[in-house]
Formats: C-alpha cells, sequence, structure tokens
C-alpha cells in the first residue's frame, strides 16, 4: 500500500503521469503553482523574498511525494 496524503501519492517509476497531473491539482489548490508555472523567472508583481519563500515551499512539498526506494 502507497503512503498518502489528502489523497496524493508518492512518485515511483512506474506512475509518473498520474501523478503529475495530481500533484499540480494539489499545488493549484494551495496556491503554490505559481513557481511551477513561471520557473525561474519571478514576476514583477512579486518581490525577490516572498518568490523565495514560495519556490521553497513547493519544492519542500513536492519533496514529501517522492519515493525513495
Amino acid at each position: 500500500m502507497e503512503d498518502t496524503f489528502g489523497g496524493m501519492f508518492k512518485l515511483t517509476s512506474s506512475n509518473y503521469s498520474v501523478w503529475k497531473s495530481k500533484m499540480r491539482d494539489m499545488l493549484v489548490s494551495k496556491d503554490l503553482w505559481m513557481p511551477v508555472q513561471y520557473g525561474k523567472t519571478k514576476p514583477d508583481k512579486i518581490d525577490a523574498s516572498t518568490w523565495e519563500v514560495m519556490h521553497l515551499k513547493v519544492v519542500a512539498y513536492i519533496r514529501c511525494f517522492i519515493d525513495m526506494s
């Protein structure tokens, strides 16, 4: 049985296509999609420190859903 968190499951070598769309939905629902959408290009309307914190949150959240085996 896979570990889940709110219906989200961990990324493995065989579930990327399903995991990717589910992860996008989770990030959008938590208002964390913008750093993924813009990449390293910070939008002008957001200051640098806010952007950095948001990026760190996204990375930390995604790492929670990667299977290390």
